[in-house]
């Protein structure tokens, strides 16, 4: 009797020894190495929504398969049998956009049946428009503005909100510059009676995904800032008598030669080239549909208040106006250019 209880002792010790020799190779190389993404960056962003992953399993005995999962959590475990044993890559079907983690471990034929999680990620999917940043910053009402940023794509079309909800829609802008095959930078003009403020811009492709853009912030133009010094100062008044009216006062009292004023960057052909544009587009302040002596008298009493008689024989101008124009109206005009 003690004889055959000292055998089976034997026996089972030797299975025992049996059997971790049998689950020690698996264990030894249970996870998938040289896990990596041959379709997308790490931490990059993307309009590509399929992402492929590929993995060397060479070194894991007993293997029957892989459990994988993509997923916007870094650690999940798959639990779920997918692909058999001689699988090395697979394809995402379109993963929304988001940010996304790919994770896969080996399904064993033996005990314990799974081996480790490999984790890869994060992925950025990025398919909707998007302004990461613009120039200039912040913009006047006429600027032309380009917004950098991903999926900016031809046929952009731009929504201005003043609330973040997006109801109260004041602007919207159809004719955006995109470089063909570029969908990183587009350019826009800021509709020219925009009302400074901040808003919220809404950007949409033609495919009809949305991006958002928040503190777009708009400036008042400054348009009589003709120097770009940034202020309406005793230069800008000398740059607009000479350009406007043909005259050269002297202001301040003492004599300046303007000319050694100009910013850096400037010189008088810019200006002249500015102050052109400036009468076909801005300056005609009593909306009659043209820039002329009615206009100029206006501005002088206005920007320079002074109130020269042009032309030579006297004019009462009060009795010019154009229908549904007040002096008060051009007074506030003639404020808001300064």
């Amino acid at each position: 009797m003690i004889r055959f209880l000292i055998k089976s002792y034997l026996i089972g010790v030797a299975l025992i020894c049996l059997n971790i020799i049998v689950i020690s190779p698996s264990l030894a190389a249970d996870q998938v190495t040289n896990l990596t993404s041959t379709s997308h960056q790490l931490g990059e962003r993307s309009n590509n929504n399929e992402i492929t992953v590929t993995w060397d399993a060479s070194g894991i005995n007993n293997l029957a398969g892989f459990a994988y999962e993509w997923s916007n959590d870094p650690d999940t475990t798959p639990v779920k049998k997918k692909l058999d044993s001689n699988a090395n890559t697979v394809t995402s079907s379109p993963l929304p956009d988001g940010t996304w983690y790919f994770h896969i471990r080996p399904v064993l034929t033996v005990s314990p049946f799974y081996g480790k999680t490999s984790h890869l990620g994060p992925f950025y999917i990025v398919t909707a428009p998007v302004a990461d940043d613009w120039t200039p910053k912040p913009p006047t009402p006429g600027d032309s503005v380009t917004l950098s940023g991903l999926n900016l794509k031809q046929g952009l079309q731009i929504y201005f909100y003043t609330d973040p909800e997006m109801t109260n829609l004041k602007a919207r802008v159809t004719d955006v510059f995109v470089i063909v095959g570029d969908e990183k930078h587009v350019s826009f003009t800021v509709p020219q009676d925009l009302a400074p403020g901040t808003y919220y811009l809404k950007l949409k492709n033609t495919d009809g995904k949305t991006g958002q853009v928040v503190g777009f912030e708009v400036e008042s133009a400054k348009v009589l800032d003709v120097d770009h010094s940034g202020e309406y100062n005793y230069l800008d008044r000398l740059y607009l008598l000479r350009g406007l009216f043909n005259v050269s006062p002297v202001v301040p009292t003492t004599p300046v030669d303007y000319r050694d004023k100009l910013p850096v960057g400037e010189n008088e052909d810019t200006i002249k080239n500015r102050i052109t544009s400036l009468k076909t587009q801005i300056l005609d302040v009593d909306h009659s549909g043209e820039y002329n002596y009615l206009d100029r008298l206006y501005l002088l009493r206005g920007l320079f208040n002074v109130s020269p008689v042009v032309p030579t024989t006297p004019v009462d101008y009060r009795d010019k106006l154009p229908a549904g124009e007040n002096e008060d109206t051009i007074k506030n005009q003639i404020n808001s250019l300064k």
